[in-house]
């Protein structure tokens, strides 16, 4: 009887444990849904009580309520100025990663900062620092950190999993500008993953770190946070949270602290720390400091801020530290003087496809004899852009522009573009190049404005449109250009009829400037259409055409492709100013970029004509392309 009564006991005792582990195993696996996935977070409005809590615990001033606002207005006005575009990477565990790049208008050496949101946050907060830094002169990535904004992820990983995502954006970085310098500026829990990927094998190009209030330890702040945010006491459930997040999202929250990481860093780093921080205590930012191995190291304590308000809360003090700290990297020249782009009004359509005839395989026709009808306030004096904003069906308009060689990018393109214009269908056919139907048209072309993936200056164009109807105007104009060094007048108009997504064609008028039309002027029209092909103007949608007339004919080689006949009519084609490299047997224009940077002991400076280069075995430049 005694044994029976033990064994039930036992067995009760058993059962009382697995249901206490069995609820300790649940609770911590509910607490890291609640605490890194904001879907989960969503359902259990999570996030509501994070930014009560948040915002609870920050300073509320005027001072800091009104150069919060300034700040918002800043990054409104750097949004319309800058012609951002978003890229993507994978990671190595195959989540897409997006961020917004802004580069300034000629890229090549000049310095990168890379923008890291705090915890549960967005790339779009740090858009009014990414301002400050862009009018300084540098070039600008803002990553949506993983499971974060748009970017993919099961967990948000505290900045230790980040470290290894901010290191492929470093890398794509890279790829384009082997020598870039760059800085990496993060906020609360960005900061923290700054300072961990500093004190791992970084790349020499990263050259300081700005860390605004970085979380020293992510166990210890979850460990005060469980009570403050979900209203549980600690009663080792971090514990099992941490052993289900090993299991589920494949790291120990343990090693998401910047305190064990710091003290292999050699980058030179910046601490920066609200005294009223309720969030992060201010002391986090002394042990950090003290446990950084960076010789080069300072700390600024803002009085009067709370978590992330130093910048609110004397902007001018901050961002004088910020620039003095990392002044070696700041280019002599932070005035961008290349041109001034304008986001103007949706314009109407002026053009009338009326008077237009059928396509019959020209690519392009004739405007009013070729003669553009630009007015006489239509002719701008300098370099400067306007793009129209997107209509309400999201379709481009007119782009006006002053092109010269201050706007002309003295790179290729890098970037991939992965914004899709409307209009924009698949469709492949094997006997267009490359096969793929549509290209994303700029208005105003690369090679000229140096724009790279604005979506007001992207319209959805056949291949056709694109190679044999836009580019031989194009290049027109950056001949002219490159040879003279004066100015084009250009104005693009998509045409679209009623309310289709897709253009029917495209209106191209351009006039040389200072010689007043003399040396270049055309008015065309270029149909945006494919021979093979039939298009849905209204939807983008395609098939192949029933009529193979055109096809063969294009595949043959015989449509008329005339291109600009006369548009370059009174530009001397006869001798010329050439510099001349008289080792690596390159001729350039006078104008040239690469001539003027030529030693002089290879520098020969010679009137003749382009041909009698040639045969003397000279060969032309590859970016002024005389």
């Amino acid at each position: 009887m005694e044994k029976t009564k033990s064994g039930l006991k036992t067995k009760i005792l058993l059962i009382a444990i697995i249901a206490v582990f069995v609820i300790y195993c649940v609770i911590g696996n509910i607490i890291v849904s609640a605490a890194l996935v904001p879907d989960f977070m969503r359902k259990l409005e999570a996030f509501d009580r994070v930014t009560e809590q948040s915002y609870s615990e920050m300073i509320q001033t005027d001072e800091i309520t009104e150069n919060t606002k300034a700040a918002r207005e800043e990054a409104k006005a750097f949004l319309e100025k800058s012609d951002g575009f978003k890229v993507k990477t994978e990671s190595a565990d195959g989540y897409e990663l997006i961020a917004s790049v802004f580069k300034q208008k000629k890229p090549k050496g000049k310095p990168w900062v890379i923008m890291l949101h705090g915890y549960t946050g967005w790339k779009e907060e740090m858009y009014h620092y990414a301002a400050r830094y862009y009018d300084r002169g540098f070039n600008v990535l803002c990553p949506d950190l993983r499971c974060q904004g748009e970017s993919d992820g099961d967990f948000i990983g505290m900045g230790w999993t980040d470290r290894e995502d901010v290191l492929l954006w470093i890398s794509k970085i890279l790829e384009s500008y082997p020598k870039a310098k760059i800085v990496l500026h993060g906020e609360s829990m960005g900061a923290s993953c700054a300072l961990m990927l500093s004190g791992s094998d970084v790349p020499k190009n990263v050259k300081f770190v700005i860390s605004d209030c970085a979380l020293e330890d992510s166990m210890a702040m979850f460990k005060k946070q469980l009570k403050d945010w979900f209203s549980l006491p600690d009663l080792g459930f971090i514990g099992s949270a941490r052993l289900w997040l090993k299991i589920r999202g494949g790291y120990d929250l343990k090693d998401a602290a910047a305190i064990n990481e710091v003290g292999k860093s050699k980058v030179p780093t910046l601490f920066i720390h609200g005294d009223k921080d309720k969030i992060v205590p201010v002391k986090a930012a002394s042990e950090l400091y003290e446990a950084c191995g960076a010789a080069e190291k300072e700390l600024m304590i803002v009085e009067g801020a709370g978590h992330a308000q130093s910048c609110y809360k004397d902007p001018e003090a901050y961002y004088d530290k910020i620039f003095e700290f990392i002044e070696p990297v700041i280019p002599k020249e932070t005035k961008e003087t290349a041109k001034e782009t304008k986001v103007e009004p949706t314009a109407k359509n002026t053009f009338s496809l009326d008077n237009i005839p059928k396509y019959t395989g020209t690519p392009f026709v004739y405007i009013n004899d070729n003669k553009p009808e630009f007015k006489k306030k239509d002719i701008w004096k300098r370099p400067q852009e306007s793009l129209s904003q997107l209509d309400e069906l999201g379709r481009c308009g007119v782009a006006l522009s002053c092109i010269g060689r201050e706007t002309m990018p003295e790179e290729d393109r890098d970037f991939r573009v992965e914004f899709k214009p409307t209009g924009w269908a698949y469709g492949r056919y094997d006997f267009i190049e490359g096969e793929n139907l549509y290209n994303r048209c700029h208005l105003i072309g690369y090679q000229l404005s140096g724009n790279e993936a604005v979506e007001r200056n992207l319209m959805t164009g056949t291949r056709y449109l694109n190679v044999e109807g836009m580019l031989p105007f194009e290049n027109a104009i950056a001949s002219y250009v490159r040879m003279t060094g004066n100015h084009v007048m250009y104005r693009v108009e998509p045409v679209f009829k009623g309310d289709e997504l897709l253009a029917r064609g495209v209106h191209l008028e351009a006039r040389s400037v200072e010689d007043k039309g003399r040396g270049l002027a055309f008015n065309v029209f270029c149909y945006n259409v494919q021979p093979g092909v039939k298009v849905d103007y209204a939807s983008g949608e395609n098939k192949p055409a029933k009529s193979k007339k055109l096809l063969k004919k294009y595949q043959a080689g015989k449509l008329n492709t005339e291109i600009v006949t006369d548009s370059m009519k009174d530009v001397d084609p006869g001798k010329l100013t050439y510099v001349l490299n008289t080792k690596s047997m390159k001729f350039h224009y006078a104008g040239c970029k690469n001539a003027e940077e030529m030693s002089a002991d290879k520098k020969k400076t010679e009137k003749t004509t382009r041909k009698d280069l040639l045969e003397r075995g000279y060969e032309p430049c590859g970016w002024c392309k005389p």
